[in-house]
């Protein structure tokens, strides 16, 4: 500035050419700082599209624990315990496609960590609630299923047990019918009272032997 530019203007010392130069500075940091919001609003946008997919995964996953929960509960209501059993070991595809959904939902979540991205409003279910949900509809599968298979064996062992008590009863009167016969056939009118006393005497021991037999094939 010289001593006549001075004197063309005595209320200011500033030259045009200096007020274009603070006009181009505040414009370029105007224009970097709107760059750097701009910047910054496509990284939130990012997040939140992070957050709200991670959000629809864990509700894709709750839905899944509801219905899992549901399915395995009905599938032991009704029928005989092989038929309750059977429908819950054809749940087991659903119980591994449930795990999947699961797993994508900890990459999600890894994801979100590894960015050092929180959760914030999109949802409270945190990753750490779905393993514990998971484990629980997993327990509840496989006790009903233990439950079953004991119930299962159970009722096989009693219809075994049934089977060999029919078929030894069977035999028993079998052989006491035939014993009979062979009685009356060779003393049809020749034993005395005395004797006849004893040999119901007989059959009287052999009909307790018998069924102490069976009694203990029942247990």
């Amino acid at each position: 500035e010289t001593d006549a530019e001075n004197k063309e203007n005595p209320y200011t010392r500033l030259t045009l050419e200096a007020i274009n130069s603070k006009l181009d500075i505040t414009l370029c940091m105007f224009n970097e700082r709107q760059d750097a919001l701009a910047e910054e609003r496509a990284i939130q946008e990012e997040h939140n599209e992070l957050r709200q997919e991670y959000a629809n995964r864990a509700s894709e996953f709750d839905c899944w624990c509801v219905g899992m929960r549901e399915s395995i509960e009905a599938s032991t209501q009704a029928g005989t315990v092989d038929e309750a059993l059977e429908r819950l070991k054809a749940l087991k595809p659903e119980l591994e496609d449930g795990e999947g959904k699961l797993l994508a939902a900890k990459a999600m979540d890894t994801a979100l960590k590894d960015s050092n991205i929180n959760l914030g409003s999109s949802t409270d279910r945190t990753i750490f609630l779905l393993f514990r949900d998971f484990e629980e509809v997993s327990a509840l599968y496989v006790d009903r299923k233990r439950f079953l298979e004991a119930e299962s064996e159970t009722q096989k062992r009693i219809r075994g047990n049934h089977a060999r008590y029919a078929k030894k009863a069977q035999q028993h009167l079998l052989e006491l019918g035939e014993q009979v016969t062979r009685f009356a056939t060779l003393n049809f009118g020749k034993c005395t009272l005395s004797e006849a006393r004893q040999m119901q005497q007989y059959f009287d021991e052999y009909l307790k032997g018998a069924k102490v037999t069976l009694s203990n094939d029942r247990q």
